[in-house]
């Protein structure tokens, strides 16, 4: 394991702790070493400073007086210490101090205008840990196929020289995320502009998609020096909050200043978060980027590009696409990983590679995978697979390839936007002696790109969040550990009078994950973009494992966007996550009577979410001129395409729906609805072996949500093996919540069919006390009644349906098949029945009947 020593005199102590605490734990074992005993000093690093990555001296008056620097070392003594494999850095921290006060042998290693603060220092032995190609920490990468890159930025810098006249000091990194935008910056920073040496050990700071000027100096404050108290952060935010925006800009620049004028980068990264929905940038965007000064050099890293007449406007900014690896460069990558990641006799599969589509956090979650499986799970047959990246990635989560430490690590960042390493180890690590299995697995996950990190904090990797939680649900031990651990270190903190912006949105979220609320003493900390990740964050949540305590809990969440000062876009979207819990959870006339505010404040959602309401109450004539609408809006276009296509698939419009694919094919092509869509029409037609090959690839999909469990329910069902189906959809309600609904349907329906009426009858019970389900529950009951013989009662119930669609069709075949096998039943009236039931089914062959819910 890497050591690094943090060496010191006791009376830098305090200092030199809070240094520790903002250093990246798990990336190696920081040891301080006080230099206050000479004799014992020089015995230490003579034993372990060889094996050391990294020596740290923290040069004070107090240090320098310390009687160990009065020692002549013999060249021999120096040699063994200075030529070791290892680096020397010297920090002042006093201003006192100077470089002629060095002893001889230390002045090669003065680290000059690193700034004295306790951030400053920090980030610098970080970025010394993580420097590319020849940084001491066993997690850094190889920066592989960005020679063109490099050379086609300058290009453009040097076009816009040409063109302005002026040296462009904002540089926008575009692109989809996981191609390395951000290694390529730092990359960019050491190579092309390695004139100005100090730019790649400035701060970088990571923004929430909605953020807004008060989350930036929210971020900025606690970087520089974080205020003592609540009451005085609080105070800060309203003072901030209560001036204008150009007041605003300036304060940000003169918080910012502290790194321009140790000539540091300052880089912003936000997946989304400078621009609005349509691609234009934020109302703040322009003037902010406008008046940085030109002593300041500053990236953008973003998922977009801005506009070519901003550009000109500003004229400070040179911004360019990275574009994803070539095929040669993935393989090269591939060899490199492997071979940090200890993979003896390693082969890229060549076949593979042009599928990973030139994203290096694919390639680097291949390579994890093939050393832990063989390169057979990443070569099968490209038409059994939908999205080969999203297979892999699926693959990759499976809790066989984490060890218990990797595995405790990711389902506790899978819980906040991100955790400090220093509160991750206490909440990860039982025993002492468990320390070098958590750096062990920190550095194996950022090699292979399943978390990553900024400054101290850890964040699990946006490519695996959501289908990591859905594979590896975190045990309730872990959970309350994690609560126990955040409770004491946010009191720890206040009682230090050391607020932290980072501790206290984990804290944030740890409250919605109990499904507790905020004190309202701490409400007003609360930053616009912080509030729409939360509010997202638990409407993912109670989604996907269809918690109605996490949906209720968005509402009262979002409630507080009511009276914050944000933009109208960021209340736009809280308010849309809103409006969704209310309508799933069938609250249809609060979610209407919300929508309809929205639409008097010209929030262009409200189309969708008009659309969406109406899907839900399967009012689909109605909702499919809105949704149409809406995709031609591209507000919430991918949700709009889904919504639609469920009503096309539920009124039986399958050319409708085909025409839908169609038109959509780039975005239908990593969808698990779509996905579903095909095995559901395989299942309908009988085509059961092309659906069965289907299934594995679905299951292991970021959105499966539980679709595979109730296909394969299903594909049991066609196969009339209906003891498998009930206890497979069993397993999945007993498991949690997700697709409970659906489950408890389609079990229904099974136990029926299997003659187990008293499964059956219970399980309709249940659903008849859920809200907004009527229709479904309608269908389901008839289904039961039909097989229970009662097919009367089963016609009843499908005629107070008010708008039938396919499944009660089928539903109405069925029954007529039921009374058509009646021994009382006539020849010529069971001809005719039969004959109205294959009828029924040619018309709706494409829909299969047990999709009733």
């Amino acid at each position: 394991m890497k050591k690094v020593f943090l060496s010191l005199s006791f009376v830098d102590a305090d200092f030199v702790r809070k240094v520790h605490a903002r250093l990246p734990k798990g990336l190696a074992y920081f040891y301080e070493r006080s230099f206050d005993n000479g004799e014992a000093l020089l015995d230490a690093m003579g034993r372990t400073v060889p094996d050391s990555a990294l020596f740290v001296f923290f040069a004070s008056p107090s240090a320098l007086a310390s009687p160990w620097v009065g020692f002549e070392l013999d060249a021999a003594r120096t040699k063994s210490i200075v030529d070791s494999n290892h680096r020397v850095l010297v920090f002042p921290t006093d201003p006192n101090v100077s470089h002629s006060d060095l002893p001889v042998w230390m002045k090669d290693y003065w680290v000059p205008k690193a700034g004295m603060t306790v951030g400053d220092i920090a980030r610098y032995i970080t970025a010394t840990l993580l420097e590319l190609e020849t940084g001491a920490s066993g997690s850094v990468g190889k920066v592989v196929g960005r020679g063109k890159t490099a050379d086609r930025y300058e290009q453009l810098i040097a076009d816009h020289l040409v063109r302005t006249h002026r040296t462009p000091n904002v540089y926008l990194l575009g692109g989809f995320r996981g191609i390395g935008r951000r290694t390529f910056a730092s990359h960019f920073m050491r190579q092309s502009l390695a004139a100005e040496i100090n730019l790649r050990f400035g701060p970088t700071f990571s923004l929430p998609q909605e953020a807004e000027l008060v989350d930036l100096y929210a971020t900025i404050r606690g970087e520089l020096d974080p205020l003592g108290d609540v009451d005085a952060m609080i105070s800060d935010l309203n003072a901030f909050r209560g001036v204008g925006s150009d007041e605003q800009i300036k304060e940000i620049y003169r918080q910012l200043d502290h790194f321009f004028r140790l000539n540091q980068a300052v880089t912003l990264i936000s997946a989304g978060g400078f621009f609005e929905d349509k691609g234009e940038p934020k109302e703040w965007i322009a003037p902010f980027l406008s008046q940085i000064p030109d002593n300041a050099t500053m990236f953008l890293i973003s998922n977009r590009l801005f506009e070519a007449d901003l550009v000109e406007r500003l004229g400070n900014l040179v911004q360019m696409r990275l574009e994803e690896l070539g095929e040669k460069d993935i393989e090269t990558l591939m060899v490199y990983t492997a071979s940090r990641l200890g993979i003896k006799g390693f082969q890229p599969p060549r076949s593979l590679i042009p599928s990973i589509g030139g994203h290096p956090d694919v390639a680097n979650a291949a390579v994890r995978l093939i050393g832990l499986k063989g390169s057979h799970i990443v070569e099968r047959d490209p038409a059994q697979i939908f999205n080969v990246q999203n297979t892999i990635l699926g693959e990759v989560v499976q809790a066989e390839n984490f060890s218990l430490m990797e595995l405790k690590i990711l389902q506790i960042l899978g819980w906040v936007p991100s955790l400090s390493g220093h509160v991750l180890e206490k909440i990860a690590v039982a025993e002492a002696d468990e320390e070098p299995d958590f750096i062990r697995s920190i550095n194996s996950l950022i090699l292979s790109c399943l978390i990553t990190m900024t400054g101290s904090d850890y964040s699990i990797a946006p490519s695996i969040r959501n289908i990591f939680r859905r594979f590896n649900p975190a045990p309730q031990p872990l959970i309350s550990k994690f609560s126990t651990v955040l409770r004491e270190e946010w009191r720890n903190s206040l009682e230090r009078g050391e607020f932290s912006v980072e501790l206290f949105e984990a804290f944030l979220f740890m409250h919605a994950l109990e499904g507790s609320a905020l004190p309202k003493e701490l409400r007003e900390l609360v930053t616009p973009g912080t509030l729409s990740e939360l509010v997202r964050e638990a409407y993912s949540r109670g989604k996907d494992d269809e918690d109605q305590d996490a949906l209720k809990k968005v509402i009262s969440w979002g409630a507080l966007a009511e009276d914050m000062p944000m933009s109208s876009a960021t209340r736009e979207e809280i308010l849309s996550t809103v409006a969704r819990a209310q309508i799933r959870l069938g609250a249809y006339g609060d979610a209407g009577k919300l929508i309809e505010r929205m639409n008097s404040s010209g929030f262009r959602a409200s189309l969708f979410l008009k659309g969406y309401l109406l899907r839900r109450r399967e009012r689909y004539s109605e909702a499919v001129p809105l949704l149409q609408e809406a995709i031609r809006e591209r507000k919430y276009y991918r949700s709009a395409v889904h919504e639609l296509a469920l009503c096309f698939k539920r009124t039986g419009a399958m050319d409708q729906l085909k025409a839908l694919l169609e038109d959509h094919g780039k975005m239908v092509g990593d969808s698990a609805m779509f996905a579903d869509f095909q095995i559901g029409i395989d299942l309908a037609r009988g085509n059961l072996i092309a659906a069965e090959s289907a299934l594995e690839a679905l299951r292991k999909m970021p959105e499966d949500e539980g679709k595979s469990d109730l296909r394969q329910a299903q594909l049991w069902m066609k196969k009339q093996q209906f003891k498998p189906a009930i206890q497979l959809l069993s397993k999945v309600l007993d498991n949690g919540k997700r697709s409970a609904f659906h489950a408890r349907c389609l079990r229904a329906v099974a136990a029926a069919k299997d003659g187990d009426f008293g499964l059956a009858f219970r399980d309709l019970d249940f659903l008849k006390g859920l809200p907004g389900r009527t229709v479904a529950v309608l269908r389901i009951e008839a289904a039961v009644l039909a097989e229970q013989g009662q097919l009367e009662a089963a016609e009843k119930r499908l005629d107070e349906v008010s708008d039938p669609g396919p499944p009660d069709w089928l539903q109405r075949a069925r029954i007529k098949e039921l009374q058509a096998n009646r021994p009382e039943t006539s020849i010529s009236d069971r001809r005719r029945l039969l004959d109205e039931v294959a009828d029924i089914r040619v018309k709706h062959r494409t829909f299969l009947e047990y999709d009733l819910d």
